[in-house]
């Protein structure tokens, strides 16, 4: 039977065949999470161990493991800090190799410095040091390279798919557990003559730390395969868990803070306390709940911690810093000030910054720039109890007491921004636990949840409608403003928190008015015992008075005349006859609220400033005439009202960049005071810390008719 030749295809064809032919299916993305395959154990172990071995840091690293003086470090380990950045100019590959496996090769990193630590005991220097020792050392990886994928801007930031890498966050410890004994790792040795390889197995994690038993032996080379093998060692590890909450300075209007729960062990175990600011570097795990019949089942992401490094109040991510650029333009602004021989213009340009849209209230302006900038805290030891050591708070407290409508607020609102670090709350329905503390139960163990004081730790604590706090719950602030500590004993536990924090409160009057006949505790329903612990309160009355009304309406009306249509004067009171105080000069324009953070975070950094003879003897007399008064009998002129006096003198010495309290800043300090003390005040009622808009803006010459009142006051010689 013939063949029939086969037809010779066409173009059209051939093209029709290929449209029907089906495409290739892609290739499988390969494993991300065995990637670090790529390289042997040995070849990662060598770019650590190059790390390590550098000749001057990584040396220096080795010696502080070695020659570390507490015995704690024998049994958890040392933890050595690894700057990442600094790895990645070393070693690209192998800062890249830990950001993606920290969980693989972590463990090959710590056994790179610990071979280290082993050849520095061998070495001739160890001779020399007979006080060194080994020492467990564990990598602390810190500051990620600035990408999104690796250091995140808060908790609400991570996702699911950054479960595995390193990852960085910071927050505030709202919450510390009990720690723990972990079984960490377990010791199997092969029961096989030709093998007897010892290998390690770990707990999983995700199924609750529950170790399941080998099936199979690795051996050297993964040929064994035994199953036969025998437990050998155990290694246990102190375990704690944090919940880290996210800074709220960094969360938008109406957005609730989220929290995380953070795993750390060896070293890194009972290292923070409620309150603190830390830097969390870690990777992500998945921990699968118990499961139930015909229930869901629930997976939680939790970090395990590779470092915990505390954030200082000045590194807070709510804070500023001023850069060189501003740090030449505030001392070129004190050297304008000290050739024109006006020192408190340029104070008052800062004072004036604070709620640009008030009108007036300098004196409440400048107790709130006081308040933030704070005081200088000290440490005394007692000469005859060398171990007793008294500690002095820096950080001044505010009360702003006042009729309705008075905008202190608004104050209160301005201090909860300009602070490094805040917390912002309202009397009404506050408890004593919301402030301090409270219990929770959490896994079957009670731990301690941070309050306002405590998550406000080395910033401040602004507390509106402070009188609506009801007399028991009040009464749990007491230890935490005059000792900066709140101790407690709930639950079983125990312990002493840290609330290193300004107090700013507000309240209205006893019946919506202030009455000026009665005393201070009367008007506000608070008692002396709490009262004495703020270092200045100031009244503020809503009076009528014309000139002050036709100022203040004329500054609220200038923000909404349209342009062009010309402006209203504050200060023109409608006589045409020329006034006895009149603006000398225009003011300066106000610093916006950014550049006034940059400068309170650098006076505060800069300057120490002591008590110099000159404020000394002003403060020590205004001390004594109000100890001689009817002060000293209603328990007001108090040992507190002295420190009160020496922190404001201090803060003003701050606020004006000086190194030294003259008797410039101790004047301003008394009539802030004496402003706070009522019917026992010492200082004519006229007599103002600074002087109001609707007197005069030279503060300067302002001074000296402060100081003559003062002086006359105080039976003080002359300047």
């Amino acid at each position: 039977m013939a063949r029939t030749p086969r037809a010779t295809p066409t173009p059209a064809r051939t093209q029709q065949r290929t449209q029907q032919r089906a495409p290739h299916a892609p290739r499988p993305p390969p494993n991300e999470s065995e990637g670090w395959r790529r390289l042997s154990k040995d070849a990662w172990k060598e770019k650590f161990a190059a790390f390590v071995r550098r000749p001057r840091d990584g040396r220096r690293a080795l010696q502080a493991v070695v020659s570390g003086e507490d015995a704690a470090g024998d049994a958890r380990g040392v933890g050595v800090p690894v700057d990442l950045c600094e790895l990645a100019r070393f070693d690209a590959g192998a800062a890249q190799g830990l950001l993606r496996w920290p969980e693989k090769l972590l463990p090959v990193f710590d056994e790179a410095l610990n071979d280290g630590v082993k050849a520095l005991l061998s070495s001739q220097t160890a001779s020399r040091h007979p006080d060194w020792r080994e020492r467990k050392a564990r990598a602390r990886l810190r500051h990620c390279p600035p990408l999104s994928a690796h250091r995140k801007p808060n908790v609400s930031a991570l996702r699911c798919g950054d479960v595995g890498p390193l990852v960085q966050i910071e927050g505030t410890v709202v919450r510390t557990g009990a720690v723990r004994v972990l079984e960490a790792q377990r010791w199997y040795r092969c029961l096989d003559q030709r093998c007897e390889h010892v290998f390690p197995v770990k707990p999983d994690a995700a199924q609750g730390n529950v170790f399941e038993a080998p099936k199979r032996c690795p051996g050297q080379d993964g040929s064994c395969g035994s199953r036969r093998f025998v437990e050998v060692e155990r290694e246990n590890a102190d375990y704690q868990e944090l919940r880290v909450q996210e800074h709220v300075e960094r969360l938008g209007v109406g957005a609730i803070p989220r929290s995380l729960t953070v795993v750390v062990t060896y070293d890194l175990a009972d290292a923070s306390t409620a309150g603190d600011a830390v830097a969390v570097t870690g990777y992500l795990e998945r921990r699968w709940q118990p499961h139930y019949k015909d229930v869901r089942v629930d997976v939680d992401l939790v970090l395990r911690a590779c470092d915990v490094r505390p954030v200082a109040a000045a590194h807070a991510p709510g804070a500023a810093r001023a850069t060189e650029e501003d740090v030449a333009a505030f001392r070129a602004l004190w050297r304008r000030a000290a050739r024109s021989q006006a020192p408190l213009a340029a104070r008052d340009v800062l004072i004036d910054s604070v709620c640009p849209r008030i009108f007036g209230r300098r004196t409440l302006k400048l107790a709130v720039l006081l308040t933030a900038v704070g005081g200088v805290g000290s440490d005394e030891r007692d000469q005859d109890e060398e171990e007793h050591v008294t500690r002095t708070r820096g950080t001044p407290h505010l009360l702003l007491v006042g009729d309705p409508g008075t905008g202190k607020s608004q104050f209160l609102r301005f201090m909860a921004k300009l602070a490094p670090r805040s917390i912002l709350t309202t009397g009404c329905g506050t408890t004593s636990a919301g402030l301090t503390c409270s219990a929770v139960k959490d896994n079957g163990e009670w731990t301690l949840e941070a309050g306002a004081l405590v998550l406000a730790d080395k910033g401040v604590c602004c507390i509106d409608e402070f009188g609506a706090i009801k007399a028991g719950d009040r009464a749990a602030i007491h230890e935490a403003m005059e000792q900066q500590t709140l101790s407690v004993a709930k639950a079983g536990l125990v312990c002493t928190l840290a609330a290193r924090c300004a107090v700013m409160a507000c309240a209205n009057p006893k019946g919506g008015v202030f009455d000026s006949r009665a005393d201070l505790s009367v008007n506000t329903s608070l008692p002396p015992s709490l009262l004495s612990r703020f270092d200045v309160i100031l009244v503020v009355v809503d009076a009528p008075d014309a000139s002050w009304d036709r100022a203040v309406s004329a500054q609220i009306l200038n923000s909404s005349i349209r342009p062009g249509c010309g402006s209203l004067d504050p200060l023109d009171d409608g006589d045409e006859r020329p006034a006895k105080r009149k603006r000398v000069a225009p003011r300066p324009k106000a610093w916006s609220l950014d550049r006034l953070r940059r400068y309170v975070a650098y006076v505060r950094e800069q300057f120490k400033p002591t008590l110099g003879d000159d404020a000394a003897r002003v403060v020590e007399a205004y001390y004594a005439r109000q100890r001689r008064g009817a002060a000293a009998a209603s328990g007001r002129a108090t040992i507190r009202m002295l420190e009160s006096l020496v922190r404001l003198a201090q803060a003003h010495a701050r606020l004006c960049c000086r190194p030294e309290c003259n008797a410039q800043d101790a004047v301003v300090a008394c009539l802030l005071v004496d402003k706070s003390m009522a019917q026992n005040a010492v200082f004519a009622a006229e007599t103002d810390p600074i002087a109001e808009l609707t007197v005069s803006t030279d503060s300067d010459a302002y001074y000296l008719y402060q100081y003559a009142q003062v002086s006359a006051a105080l039976g003080l010689g002359g300047e």
